[in-house]
Parts: structure tokens; sequence; C-alpha cells
């Protein structure tokens, strides 16, 4: 047996940071719904009940990942700041100049 947190507001979180965002990846622009995610902004923590369409983002999965093991930034204007040196090839057109 293990004990498992369940995230009860997850559905409620994503639809609501999808209709914020209009089912659109603020960093790829990407709209393929199955592609996306919400992620929780830094600072943000849905265990302290921050699960408005404020404290998230749509993400495609892969950005989400990156973003969640801190390989990337993102900042407020939704652009890529910091990157790991390792994902520059893949993720270089997402970078503001």
């Amino acid at each position: 047996m293990c004990q498992v947190k369940q995230r009860l507001q997850q559905q409620a979180f994503r639809n609501a940071v999808f209709v914020r965002y209009s089912k659109r990846s603020v960093v790829t622009k990407c709209t393929v719904e199955a592609l996306l995610e919400a992620a929780h902004v830094r600072g943000r923590d849905w265990q302290a009940g921050d699960n408005t369409g404020d404290d998230g983002i749509p993400l495609r999965v892969d950005i989400h990942r990156a973003y969640d093991q801190g390989l990337i930034t993102i900042d407020d204007n939704h652009c890529i700041r910091d990157i790991n040196p390792d994902l520059m090839e893949q993720y270089r057109q997402y970078i503001e100049p």
C-alpha cells in the first residue's frame, strides 16, 4: 500500500486555465489540446488552493516538464528566458531575442 495525494481540483484548474488562454500554449502557441497541460505558475501551489485560471498557464507537455524540472524559466511575457544548454537546440525558437 501507498498513500497518494489526489488533486481533486485538477480538472477544474485545467478548464479555468484553458478558458483564460483560449486553449493555446503561452510559449509555443500550440492549440492541440491533447498536447497541452495546465502548469502552475512558479510560486503558486495547488495544495494551498492556488487553482484558479490566474494560477496557471497552458504549456505543451514537453515545455511543462522542462519548466517543472527547472530546465527552463518563463518570464511574465511567457517567453523562455533561462534554458539548460542541453535544450538550446530544441527550444531556441521560443527564446525572445
